[in-house]
């Protein structure tokens, strides 16, 4: 790339801690500045710009408007490496800036990088070299055809840094001054040690960074027994040496390899965050000498596909793939006849479903094509806390990520692991109430979750009822049945700990019609709460309320399979009922508020999921309350202004008593 020929044409003027003797440091650090130019910007998501002085190649993944500019330094502290080019890059717009260099992470050819001036953050690694300002990696990620985007923080003082990749804690150091570099296989012994423990150790504190407090504590202190040593030798990682009852410290080799410094540093951050005991386990899994993705390892191997994971964060693929596009990169080629969830490379693509934001993913079969998916919605910090509980196989794991949702992000999951080829085939005959077989019916294999439903598959039964799937969800799925124009539903389970390639046999599966009430009565929230006025900062409490959304009793509910909703201007109820669960999910109900505030408050909202029918109630009654309400309900709820003392003075929640509250949902009959 041209800026590496330009490095290279002025790196003898661009050393560390010197210069012409002309200039005076710019700020006392050592920096001296040479010419400056300005770069106009105006690009739409994903465009770029190459500035023709520099040679220099940026990247604005959100797009953006501004100007760049760009100072040559002519002299810097000491670089972190002898060869490079030291830049002062500013950017005057809001969105995030990257610099993409040319080279290969495998050693044929060069190892881009780019450090920033900057201090370390706060959950550094402490090295003994102080914070800084010093040297420091910038984010990375790897882009198609052997180019590296390196994320800047490029800010002049209009502008704010934020974190490029959605659920990361850690943004690009904060900085202006860069030094920018190659190294390849002639590059000095020295340059190429220091580059790869810089790196390594920028490595450590982002995955740090990204712990809770706990777990980065725990972290720490198994650093501090287990020091990481290194070796030159190959690419590998090994937890431990042994000689009689004693574990030596963990090992790790990386040649002039950065694909493989992500991956094998992997290994170590994963050891260090679950354990000597559990990462012991996790060794010993069988792998091929030479493995790679899609080699069926069977469920009981994962140690790989948490480094995959892990290395994903880092620097956006995992074993060399997107692995938020893994139906498109690699999961289509997987064995036929083969136990999907087996095969290296699933669980790294599993634990990716729960961060990816995106809600259409490639189709897994049909090339060309997309499919819906939901959003799960938790960011790598949840992730990593999961996969520190020390699961040793794709089975446990997968319940500790369930275990970690509610019920609508269980289903949520299932949908996703559905999409990527966690799916069953079944055979089974759809009978109705009395037992006789549903014949020519059309029939939909659906989940529900977050007010949408997701189809996994369409088909119609033979006379005699009977029919074969292949895509049915693992877990619980609903079985919609369509017949003579009246609608039926029976319930699907299969668990998810059964092999995704041998048939199963449902039996006969029950539908029953749909049973739709008419109206809506109402939805309720008793509870008991403190408040806090917003200036005075005075507590006062505790009060008890009931507070309901009640639409006209005339007002007939409107459905959609297992869908209602009913408005009336301001008043808007919506829901799912499921017959088979006889349960209520995705409860949303709305209306203004009314009472002493001075300026209009938002409105009062319920939101519910889960709620179970009442049993034997002469009302149709779904309730929970107190802890079985836990993490299933959200109530958005502004108490009446404070207008004592001459003048009003908005007031909020401050606290629910999570023991106090109650909810239910009555229908008419």
């Amino acid at each position: 790339m041209a800026i590496l020929a330009v490095s290279l044409a002025v790196l003898s003027g661009c050393g560390g801690g010197g210069g012409d003797g002309d200039a005076p440091p710019v700020d006392g650090q050592g920096f001296v500045t040479a010419e400056t130019h300005r770069l106009p910007v105006t690009v739409a998501a994903g465009g770029e710009v190459e500035d023709a002085v520099s040679g220099a190649r940026f990247l604005f993944p959100e797009g953006a408007s501004g100007t760049l500019q760009l100072t040559r330094l002519s002299g810097t502290p000491p670089p972190p490496l002898s060869q490079g080019v030291g830049w002062r890059i500013e950017f005057d717009g809001a969105q995030p800036v990257e610099v993409v260099l040319e080279g290969a992470f495998d050693g044929r050819a060069a190892w881009p990088s780019v450090h920033a001036w900057s201090e370390l953050g706060a959950a550094a690694i402490d090295d003994g070299r102080g914070t800084g300002p010093r040297w420091i990696p910038v984010p990375l990620r790897m882009l198609p055809g052997d180019r590296v985007a390196f994320e800047l923080s490029a800010r002049s003082a209009a502008g704010t840094a934020t974190a490029l990749r959605a659920g990361t804690a850690a943004a690009a150091p904060a900085a202006r001054d860069y030094w920018i570099s190659k190294l390849d296989k002639n590059s000095s012994e020295v340059d190429r040690r220091v580059a790869r423990g810089l790196q390594a150790a920028d490595y450590i504190d982002r995955y740090v960074a990204e712990l809770s407090t706990p777990l980065a504590d725990t972290f720490r202190a198994n650093a501090a027994r287990r020091p990481l040593s290194w070796s030159e030798d190959g690419s590998w990682y090994k937890g431990f040496s042994y000689l009689p009852f004693r574990r030596y410290s963990p090992r790790m080799a990386v040649e002039l390899d950065l694909f493989a410094l992500a991956h094998e540093l992997s290994h170590y951050l994963t050891h260090m965050s679950v354990g000597d005991d559990v990462y012991e386990r996790l060794e010993s899994q069988k792998y091929a000498e030479k493995h790679g993705v899609l080699d069926v390892v069977g469920r009981g191997a994962i140690n790989e596909d948490l480094a995959f994971f892990i290395e994903f964060y880092l620097q956006g693929k995992g074993g060399n793939y997107d692995l938020f596009d893994a139906p498109t990169v690699y999961l289509r080629g997987r064995k036929q006849g083969v136990d999907v969830p087996a095969h290296e490379g699933f669980t790294a693509a599993m634990l990716a479903s729960l961060v990816r934001p995106a809600t259409v993913i490639p189709s897994l079969d049909n090339p060309g094509h997309s499919v819906d998916v939901p959003v799960v919605g938790l960011s790598y910090r949840d992730v990593f806390a999961i996969m520190a509980r020390g699961a040793t196989d794709v089975d446990t794991l997968r319940r500790h990520i369930e275990e970690r949702l509610d019920a609508d992000g269980r289903a949520r999951f299932r949908i996703n692991l559905q999409r990527l080829g966690w799916r069953y085939w079944a055979g089974l005959r759809v009978v109705d109430a009395g037992g006789a077989p549903v014949g020519d019916a059309e029939v939909r294999i659906v989940s529900r979750a977050g007010g949408s439903e997701y189809t996994a598959e369409a088909g119609r039964t033979s006379a005699d009822g009977t029919m074969t799937l292949f895509f049915v969800y693992p877990g619980d799925s609903t079985i919609v049945v369509t017949r003579s124009g009246e609608t039926l539903e029976g319930r699907i389970t299969i668990d998810p700990d059964r092999p995704t390639h041998q048939r199963i046999s449902l039996g006969d599966v029950q539908v029953q019609p749909l049973a739709p009430f008419p109206t809506l009565r109402e939805v309720c929230a008793s509870f008991t709460y403190t408040t806090v006025t917003a200036i005075t900062r005075i507590y006062d409490g505790p009060f008890t309320r009931v507070e309901c959304v009640t639409p006209p009793s005339a007002k007939l509910l409107s459905w959609s399979g297992g869908s209602f909703s009913v408005r009336d201007g301001d008043v808007y109820v919506e829901g799912q009922y499921s017959q088979a669960f006889e349960m209520l999910n995705g409860v949303k109900a709305r209306r203004p508020l009314s009472g002493r505030y001075a300026k209009v408050p938002p409105p009062f909202e319920i939101h519910l999921s889960e709620v179970p029918r009442v049993k034997g109630s002469a009302l149709v009654r779904f309730r929970y309350e107190g802890n079985a309400a836990a993490g299933r309900y959200n109530l958005l709820y502004q108490p009446e202004d404070d207008c004592t003392g001459g003048f009003c003075e908005a007031r909020a929640v401050h606290e629910i008593d999570a023991a106090s509250v109650s909810f239910w949902v009555t229908f008419g009959n």
